[in-house]
C-alpha cells in the first residue's frame, strides 16, 4: 500500500550581496539542504571562495503560515548580514550588469561533479535560482511526480521568470537564467524514469562512470532527491517578492497533492516526451506569459495566461484543503499584471538605468 506524502516544505534561496553606491554585485550567499541540514554558502569575491556555515538542522514546515514566518526571519537575518558588511541584499534571476570572470574555480564549485568543464563556461554561471521541496516519502510515487510534472515546468517557468538583463544588456528573454543553466550538464527536463529502481540504477551508473563525483549532482527542474524523502522544484528564478515565492511554493505543494489525489484512485495524467515539454521550456524561457504555449493532449496552441488559469482552478481544491488558498491565489494577479522580469523591463523603459533595476529589485527583495 503506498504511503500518503507528508507535502511538507522547505526552501532554498539565493542572494546577491550589492554594494550600494555602484549597484554593482560584490557576492552572493546560497542556502543547501543537506543530510546535515541548513548549509549557507557565502561567496567572497576578493578572497575568490567559498565560506560553509551549518545555521541549523533541517526545517520542514507543515503549512504555508509556518513557512512564511520561517523565511521572513531568513531574509531579516540574511539583510542584518549584509549590512554589516556595507551591503544591501537583492534577488533576482540574474544581476543586470555585473560581469565576473574570475575566480573560476570558485564559481565552479556551485556545481560539483561537471566533468570536462570548459573554463569559459563557468565564468558564466552567475545567475540565481529558488529551489522547493515537497515532502513525499514512497520513492516509486516520488519517480511518478517527477515524470507527470515536467509538463508543468515550463508553465511555473512563465510566472516566475526574473533574469531579463544579463551583463548590462536586455537579452530579449524573460528567463535568461534558464538558458544559462542548459551551459551545466544535467540539468533541464529530465527523461521518464518509471520507478525508484530504475532512477536508482541511472545514479549508481553515473556515480560508477565517474560522470558525476556526487550522488546529488543533478539540477532538473524537477527531481526526486537521492538521499532526503522529497521532491525537489528547481525551475523558478530567484524572485524577489516573498509573496511570490510563497505562492510557488503552494502551487507546488497543491500539484503534488492533485497527483496522489489521481493515484490512490489509480487513474493517472499522460506523460510526454521531453522534446516536447522542451518546446515549451524555451517559450516560457523566452517571452514569459507573453506567448502562446502547447497543449500536446490537444495538439493546440493556447496563451500562457489561459493554461495557467485552467491549471490554478484545477489545483484550487487541493489548496483549500492544504489551507493554502490564500497563498496560491497571489498567482492570479501575476498572471494578470506580470512577473518579476515584466517588472524589471518596466522600470528600464521608464528610466533607461540598469542601476534603477537593481534599486527596484532591491526594494522589492526588503519589502
Amino acid at each position: 500500500m503506498l504511503q500518503p506524502p507528508s507535502l511538507s516544505l522547505a526552501v532554498e534561496e539565493e542572494y546577491q550581496w550589492i554594494d550600494p553606491p555602484t549597484g554593482e554585485l560584490r557576492g552572493f550567499l546560497l542556502q543547501r539542504l543537506t543530510d546535515e541540514g541548513m548549509v549557507w554558502r557565502e561567496f567572497d569575491p576578493k578572497k575568490g571562495t567559498f565560506r560553509d556555515e551549518i545555521v541549523g538542522s533541517i526545517v520542514r514546515m507543515s503549512s504555508l503560515t509556518e513557512l512564511e514566518s520561517l523565511l521572513q526571519e531568513r531574509r531579516y537575518i540574511v539583510k542584518q548580514r549584509a549590512e554589516r558588511r556595507g551591503y544591501q541584499v537583492m534577488v533576482a534571476g540574474t544581476h543586470p550588469f555585473t560581469s565576473w570572470h574570475d575566480p573560476v574555480e570558485a564559481l565552479s564549485e556551485r556545481f560539483r561533479g561537471t566533468v570536462g568543464t570548459l573554463d569559459a563556461m563557468i565564468s558564466r554561471l552567475l545567475f540565481f535560482g529558488l529551489t522547493v521541496q515537497i515532502g513525499v516519502e514512497d520513492r516509486n510515487f516520488a519517480v511518478d511526480v517527477m515524470d507527470v510534472a515536467r509538463y508543468m515546468m515550463p508553465h511555473v517557468l512563465a510566472i516566475s521568470a526574473s533574469s531579463p538583463f544579463w551583463r548590462g544588456e536586455d537579452t530579449g528573454l524573460q528567463s535568461f537564467r534558464a538558458t544559462l543553466l542548459e551551459n551545466v550538464p544535467r540539468t533541464g527536463v529530465p527523461d521518464r524514469f518509471r520507478t525508484w529502481s530504475a532512477y536508482h540504477r541511472f545514479l549508481q551508473s553515473m556515480l560508477k562512470t565517474h560522470s558525476m563525483n556526487h550522488i546529488a549532482d543533478i539540477w532538473w527542474d524537477v527531481q526526486v532527491h537521492p538521499t532526503m524523502p522529497v521532491v525537489e522544484f528547481r525551475i523558478a528564478d530567484a524572485n524577489p517578492r516573498l509573496d511570490d515565492v510563497l505562492a510557488f511554493v503552494a502551487l507546488f505543494q497543491a500539484l503534488v497533492a492533485w497527483l496522489w489525489d489521481l493515484r490512490r484512485r489509480n487513474l493517472s495524467f499522460r506523460i510526454y516526451h521531453g522534446d516536447l515539454i522542451q518546446e515549451n521550456r524555451w517559450r516560457a524561457a523566452r517571452y514569459g506569459l507573453d506567448t502562446k504555449l502547447i497543449d500536446f493532449g490537444k495538439e493546440r496552441e493556447f496563451w500562457a495566461r489561459s493554461l495557467l488559469r485552467e491549471f490554478l482552478y484545477l489545483l484550487t481544491g487541493y489548496a483549500e484543503q492544504l489551507d493554502s488558498w490564500t497563498y496560491l491565489e497571489r498567482i492570479y494577479s501575476i498572471v494578470e499584471l506580470g512577473n518579476s522580469a515584466t517588472r524589471q523591463l518596466r522600470v528600464y523603459r521608464e528610466t533607461h538605468s540598469l542601476h534603477a533595476v537593481v534599486n527596484h529589485l532591491v526594494q522589492e527583495t526588503t519589502a
